[in-house]
Order: structure tokens, then C-alpha cells, then sequence
């Protein structure tokens, strides 16, 4: 931990996954308060962003989140008609990113951002999106404009001023007060077009989802709500796709390790057709996880290599530990960093996916350790090694305690079937690669428009047409 003093506040950064639990989770009942911020909160939200609500005033949306995002599990082993109906949105969106991919690569970014804006607006609604790429990007120019606006201005150091000042002394207010202006009516139009579009009858109820209506039907009058379900359920799996891409183009022999997996699992011999050496292929599917350890450890490793997600708390009570004592009023930022690239992981700045594998049997329960040995017969795959997709990793790549993201298995599902889909189907590389080994450290995952130059094409004409063929 280290300690920093700003304007009026005293900071505690957590570097370790050890005082992150400590603090967060084994605590979250007095670690889980967000500080007064008056320029996001109060300007730029206008005193509405759920995201920074009072921890009393989350529970009834967390109830509805949870109930929206955490669909039934089938133990079916067919891959398309056993799914709940919050797989089927994902596999349906999924396919949608592949032939989007197909018909526009050099998009690929604005498709990694339609494809998570796509699965949770069909959750909230039971309608697919029918937004121009001119309102998507306005949406996460919102998203962006409001995260960074979070401790960029010296009055969120000293928020006694905005108490303590007349407004018209307040000479920063018009710039954010503009700000908040323009988020509100980007909301407004997305509210209007979410309300226009949802299910009322009990027969288009049965044909989008009555789950969908039901959630927007119980939230009428909360927009920030279902803005920041819309928001916080597409900005972060865009970025952790694209910081997927940064690990095709940088670690492609990772890559061709996985696809192996992936083509003995999905490609078949074609039995009655000998006189061709076309096999019979198809698209990975959600229920190929427990098959697919590698494709997991990806997903994971993606997400302690190039984390996306940083969290504040304030932390109220007096808390006496074994060495430290924090005083009411000290605020904690997790610094996700240094949770993820510590001393607990052999060459973090390396793309390792390995470090999550251990040896077990299949459907195994694990809490793998950051600092567990690996097995060297976990690598084999398909029919070898399992790994896990239980609170190790997971937990801090989606924060801790009672802010924690309700989402969580949802992106977790949602990050595997891309990975797998987009890996099986497609080659990446370097735009106009002049053969030098790419340096990762200089690639953006965050940018809004394209973040760094890739070169997507389908593998194979049979890749290609198995994308234009299938149907969820």
C-alpha cells in the first residue's frame, strides 16, 4: 500500500490483490462508500449517476441488475438449443461481430464496441439496437467524457469550495454544467428510443423476452439506471478486445497454441465425403468451455495483462489491522496495475496465458493462486487440464465488495465465445508489417477511434462460408 495526501484527502492505494480482499471484501461494509465528487457527481451527473450513489441507495438496482444479467445455466449438450436466453442473445451477437468482421475488417474496433453495446441492449429491451455508428460513437464519447472528468479538476480535491462558495463565484461551473447538459440529452434520446422499443403486449413479450420488458418496465423513472447498464455493459468489453487484438498481433504463437485446441474441438473429418480433405467445421459455442482451458486462460490472462477497470472507496469507520490504522475519511483506490502485474506473477509485462492452467478433472471447482506452480501437463488442452472460471482473477479484474460489477459472469461468457469465434475464424497481424517484432507497450486498447493498425482476414474460404451459413 502507499499513501497519498490530495487537496484534502488522503488516498490509500492498494497494490496487491492481499489488501484489496483485506480491505474491500473482507470489509465492504465500511470500504464501500464512493467519496463526494462535486465536479462528476454533482455538474457533470447533475446528482444522478447510479454509479456514484451512496451504497444505501444501490441495493434495489443491484436486485434488478442481478436479476436482468445472471440468466439460468442448461446442462444440455447441444450447443445452440440448449441455451437460456441470455446465451442465445450472446451467440446471436457473436455471429453478428463475425460477419461484421467479414464485411468490414478494417472496423473492427467500432464492431468490438456493437458487439457488447448489442447483447445488453437486447437484454434491457428484448430488441436487437438500431443505432447509427454516429449515435454509438456519441454514446461512448459520453461514457469517456464522464469517466475521465472523475478527480480532473481540483475542486473534486477540495469539495468543501462548492459548498462554500456562491454559485456565482464558482467560475469552473460552466464548462461541466455544458457537459452535463449534453450527457443528459444523449440519455434522453436513448431513453426515448428504449422505452419505444420495449415489449408491452404479452405476445411481443413472448417473442423478445419478458425478462427485458419486465427490468425496464420496473425502472421507468431511472434513467441513470439502465444509462449506466448500457454504458458500463459495452465500454469495458470493447477495451478488453481490443487489448485481445494487441495480444493476437503480439504473441502469435500464443495464438496458434489456441487455435489448435480450438481446431481439434470444432473441425471434424467429413466421413462421407473422402475424396475431399475439407473438414467438417463448426462455431465454438458457450457450452465448449469446459473443453477449451486454453481459450479461458486467454480471456483471463487478457485481463491481468491489460486491465481496464480502476475503483475508489471511502472508507468511513475507524479500522485497526495488525500494523495500519485508517482514519474516517480515507479513500481507497485500487490500483489495478500493480493488483495485476505485482510479485505474485513470473514476468507479468509477458502474455502468459499458461499461468492459469493447472492440472484437474473436468468441471473442477478452483481458486488457482497467481503464484500456483504450473503444471506442464496442463498445456495440452482439449482432454487434458481445466481452468477455472471461479473468483481468482476474475475478482479483480471486476473490483471487489459491494461495488463490485453484477455483471461479471455475463462478461465473462461473453469475452470467451469472441475470443474463441474471432481466433477460430480469423488471421490478425500488423498493418504494412515490416517484420520487426511488435512492442505491445505502445498499443492503445482505450482509444474510441482505431487504437492501433491490424489487418484482419477470415482464415479460409470454409471459414468465411461457415460464418455466412450459421444461425443461432
Amino acid at each position: 500500500m502507499a499513501t497519498l495526501s490530495m487537496g484534502s484527502k488522503t488516498w490509500v492505494l492498494l497494490n496487491s490483490p492481499e489488501s484489496l480482499n483485506e480491505i474491500l471484501s473482507k470489509r465492504a461494509s465500511c470500504t464501500s462508500e464512493r467519496p463526494y465528487l462535486p465536479i462528476t457527481g454533482g455538474l457533470v451527473s447533475q446528482d444522478r449517476s447510479y454509479f456514484l450513489l451512496p451504497t444505501s441507495d444501490l441495493y434495489d438496482g443491484q436486485r434488478l441488475i442481478h436479476r436482468l444479467l445472471l440468466g439460468g445455466t442448461s446442462s444440455s449438450t447441444d450447443p445452440i438449443t440448449s441455451l437460456n436466453p441470455t446465451d442465445k442473445i450472446i451467440h446471436s451477437a457473436s455471429l453478428e461481430l463475425l460477419e461484421s468482421y467479414l464485411d468490414n475488417a478494417t472496423k473492427w474496433y467500432q464492431h468490438n464496441y456493437r458487439y457488447a453495446k448489442a447483447i445488453i441492449y437486447q437484454m434491457l429491451t428484448g430488441t436487437e439496437p438500431r443505432k447509427t455508428p454516429a449515435e454509438l460513437n456519441e454514446f461512448q464519447h459520453v461514457t469517456s467524457t464522464f469517466l475521465l472528468s472523475i478527480n480532473s479538476h481540483f475542486v473534486d480535491f477540495f469539495p468543501h469550495l462548492a459548498r462554500l462558495l456562491p454559485v456565482p463565484f464558482q467560475f469552473w461551473r460552466a464548462k461541466w454544467v455544458a457537459m452535463g447538459k449534453w450527457h443528459y440529452d444523449v440519455f434522453r434520446q436513448w431513453w426515448g428510443d428504449i422505452l419505444s422499443s420495449v415489449p408491452t403486449t404479452t405476445s411481443d413479450q413472448k417473442e423478445h423476452g419478458k425478462g427485458a420488458a419486465s427490468f425496464v418496465q420496473h425502472v421507468l423513472e431511472t434513467i441513470p439506471l439502465v444509462m449506466f447498464v448500457l454504458a458500463a455493459g459495452a465500454d469495458n468489453p470493447r477495451m478488453t478486445l481490443n487489448a485481445f487484438l494487441i495480444a493476437c498481433i503480439s504473441y502469435p504463437e500464443v495464438m496458434q497454441r489456441a487455435r489448435k485446441d480450438l481446431d481439434q474441438l470444432c473441425c471434424t473429418p467429413d466421413n462421407n465425403n473422402k475424396s475431399e480433405e475439407v473438414p467438417t467445421m463448426r462455431l465454438p459455442a458457450l457450452n465448449d468451455l469446459p473443453n477449451l482451458p486454453y481459450i479461458a486462460a486467454i480471456v483471463k490472462e487478457v485481463l491481468r495483462w491489460r486491465p481496464t477497470r480502476v475503483a475508489t472507496r471511502d472508507f468511513d469507520v475507524p479500522f485497526n489491522g495488525k500494523i495500519y490504522k485508517f482514519p474516517k475519511g480515507t479513500e481507497f483506490l485500487v490500483n489495478i496495475i500493480a493488483v495485476c502485474n505485482g510479485d505474485g506473477y513470473e514476468s507479468p509485462d509477458q502474455f502468459r496465458p499458461e499461468r492459469w492452467l493447472t492440472t484437474s478433472t473436468p468441471n473442477a471447482n478452483h481458486n488457482n493462486s497467481p503464484t500456483d506452480p504450473v503444471d506442464p501437463k496442463a498445456t495440452r488442452g482439449i482432454g487434458g487440464s481445466y481452468t477455472s472460471t471461479s473468483q481468482d482473477l476474475w475478482q479483480f479484474a471486476f473490483s471487489a465488495g459491494k461495488r463490485s460489477c453484477t455483471g461479471y459472469k455475463l462478461a465473462q461468457k461473453e469475452m470467451f465465445l469472441a475470443v474463441a469465434r474471432l481466433l477460430f475464424c480469423f488471421d490478425f497481424q500488423v498493418r504494412d508489417d515490416d517484420g520487426e517484432k511488435v512492442d505491445d507497450t505502445v498499443l492503445n486498447a482505450f482509444s474510441l477511434g482505431e487504437p492501433f493498425p491490424v489487418e484482419v482476414r477470415a482464415r479460409s474460404l470454409d471459414h468465411e462460408r461457415l460464418i455466412r451459413e450459421s444461425e443461432v
